[in-house]
Order: structure tokens, then C-alpha cells, then sequence
């Protein structure tokens, strides 16, 4: 059980690299937020489901029908998260930038974390892009821990 997990966690990472690469690359275009945290997903999802389908779980379906079943499941789970994702991560954002106005402001001069702190106009100490792209991360992961890994082992890939 502990090598599926393990096989189901390289895959999310290797899910989470694409998706934070599109991420990245997106932010650097005027499109919304919004916008961006879905199109970024969406790749890795692709990813999640055939390396989880066929490594991880090493699902093997007999007909086109069952499959389609697993790809509607396994969509639908996944699409809802990440519009749960897309739905909170305002919230979330707002109350990590609460937590962080309170740091010293050296925090955008360290050594590394300048790379997640910056200051805003105002001199306020605030999450770069790359610090955003690490808390929607973290949302996933968890998520992934909590409902996502759960529901493609015991109820998505498994043979009925």
C-alpha cells in the first residue's frame, strides 16, 4: 500500500512540475488569475490520470464503456476540486497576506525568500508570483492528500 502511495505521489509531483511550469508561463501573459489556475491544472490533470490510471493503480478497463466511466469520474472529481480551488484560493490569499504583513520586511531581502516576499507600493511585505504559484501548490497537495487520493483508490481505479 505504502509503494502505491509512493508511485501515486511521483506522479503528482511530476503533475504539479507541469502545472506550476503552464502557471508560471501563463502569468507572464495578461490573462486572469482565474484563468491561469484552471488552463495550469487542466495540463496536470492530464498527467494525473493516465500516469495514476496506468502506473500508479495499473487500472486495466475491458471496455470503451468502463472507461468512459473512469475518465467521468475521475474528471468530475478532479474539475471540482480545482474549481473549489480556483473558488477559495481569494480567501486563502487574503489571509496568508494578513499573516505575512506582519513579518519583518527583510523577508523580501533574504537569501531565498526573496524569491516568495516582495514588498508592494505600499511597503507592504507580499507574496510574489512564485510565492502565490507555492500556496496554490500547497492547496492541491492537500487536497490531492485529503480527497483525491482516497477516492482513486478505493472508488475510481478499482475493478468492479
Amino acid at each position: 500500500e505504502l509503494f502505491t502511495y509512493y508511485r501515486a505521489i511521483i506522479v503528482s509531483i511530476l503533475a504539479s512540475i507541469s502545472d506550476i511550469s503552464v502557471m508560471f508561463t501563463l502569468d507572464k501573459t495578461k490573462l486572469n488569475e482565474s484563468v491561469i489556475l484552471i488552463l495550469s491544472s487542466f495540463t496536470g490533470l492530464l498527467i494525473q490520470f493516465f500516469g495514476q490510471k496506468y502506473w500508479t493503480f495499473k487500472s486495466v478497463t475491458k471496455s470503451r464503456k468502463k472507461l468512459m466511466y473512469q475518465v467521468a469520474q475521475f474528471f468530475t472529481l478532479e474539475i471540482s476540486l480545482i474549481l473549489f480551488i480556483v473558488f477559495i484560493y481569494g480567501y486563502v490569499y487574503e489571509y496568508i497576506t494578513k499573516i505575512i504583513s506582519k513579518y519583518d520586511k527583510s523577508y523580501a531581502d533574504g537569501v531565498f525568500t526573496k524569491y516568495i516576499f516582495e514588498l508592494d507600493k505600499n511597503n507592504n511585505i507580499i507574496l510574489t508570483n512564485i510565492g502565490k504559484i507555492l500556496l496554490k501548490s500547497v492547496m492541491v497537495f492537500i487536497l490531492f492528500n485529503a480527497i483525491s487520493y482516497p477516492l482513486w483508490r478505493y472508488v475510481i481505479f478499482v475493478e468492479k
